[in-house]
């Protein structure tokens, strides 16, 4: 059970899982890319963007964390932030506006709320809480860790700032320095979701102990038996 918040460490797991599940990670987020169009429209796209962004991105998180536990997940699965529509976009929209707002605060107290809060967006669905509970919850499991998170999350920052400076270099190379940077952006995003998931993983695990979580205990019934760990999601008929 590890409840390691090494940067290294977490980012060793963070890429041997997005090699191991880019395929679904890339199915989710291509899902969550369509889902989210309509964002773009102008005026009607802010409502649009409270409406769908909080519920796409919480059910992508979760069905890949379902998909790293080797549960078995279907690409439907990334639409499950709605079957809790009220609770994923509230919780989406407050951790926002509390990271927003510490960010406003010269950066640093933002980084740390951004990270201090990083559970909420999971317990949504692995928990049966209210809106505060979640939050109160989120904030409560990375009690004592706050300073290990934000050594380690500034660290990953650091890390892509070098992968974005370099690319936008290389990108005056004509079609070689393209795709490089587009390969390079795909990298970061699956290696960035990847790294929350084990976050939030060594987060639970250092919360709970040994002790069965509630989400563990009382399993969804549309949990199936887990599969073996190299199994892939096997796409809806």
């Amino acid at each position: 059970m590890n409840t390691d918040l090494n940067f290294k460490s977490v980012l060793d797991e963070s890429i041997s899982m997005a090699k191991q599940h880019w395929k679904f990670i890339l199915v989710a987020l291509l899902i969550s890319f369509v889902v989210q169009i309509p964002t773009a429209i102008p005026i009607l796209g802010i409502i649009a963007s409270l409406a769908l962004t909080g519920p796409i991105t919480i059910g992508v998180l979760n069905a890949i964390l379902r998909t790293t536990r080797g549960e078995t997940v279907v690409y439907k699965d990334v639409f499950c932030g709605f079957n809790r529509w009220l609770k994923s976009c509230a919780v989406f929209i407050l951790v926002g506006l509390m990271t927003g707002f510490g960010t406003l605060l010269l950066i640093i107290p933002g980084i740390i709320i951004g990270l201090g809060l990083l559970p909420a967006n999971f317990l949504v669905m692995e928990e049966d809480l209210g809106i505060l509970d979640t939050i109160s919850k989120a904030w409560d499991m990375t009690k004592g860790k706050k300073m290990d998170l934000f050594i380690c999350g500034l660290i990953f920052l650091a890390c892509v700032a070098v992968v974005v400076a370099v690319c936008m270099i290389l990108i005056f190379i004509p079609i070689i320095g393209i795709l490089i940077y587009i390969a390079a952006m795909i990298a970061v995003m699956f290696i960035g979701m990847c790294f929350q998931i084990v976050l939030y993983e060594r987060i639970r695990n250092a919360y709970y102990g040994v002790v069965a979580a509630p989400a563990e205990a009382a399993a969804p019934e549309s949990t199936t038996e887990a599969a073996p760990e190299s199994t892939e999601p096997t796409p809806e008929a």
